[in-house]
């Protein structure tokens, strides 16, 4: 899954491609991956802000959930991580300490 962020008016969006060359260039999956199916959903104006408690609530979400031997929460879900490229590498990172 790849969430890509744009401008208002940015065109033309990246295609399938162009997203993953830099999934490629960032480490996220290896070079010579191959796209078996895609689904494009545009969706404007859905970033969502948050304020000042958003990482104070997300520590007492995880502080909540640590004593669960195997659940892991990644990126925003744990407090950690915001924009997808953070999400997807603290992913994988964590996914190689298992």
């Amino acid at each position: 899954t790849a969430e890509v962020l744009t401008q208002p008016g940015e065109e033309p969006l990246p295609d399938d491609m162009d997203i993953l060359r830099e999934m490629q260039e960032v480490g996220v999956v290896a070079e010579g991956t191959q796209i078996l199916g895609s689904k494009r959903q545009v969706l404007k104006n859905t970033f969502p802000v948050p304020d000042r408690t958003y990482v104070e609530e997300a520590s007492a979400h995880v502080e909540a959930l640590v004593g669960i031997p195997n659940l892991r929460l990644v990126g925003r879900y744990a407090g950690r991580k915001w924009l997808q490229n953070e999400v997807l590498l603290d992913a994988h990172e964590q996914v190689g300490q298992l």
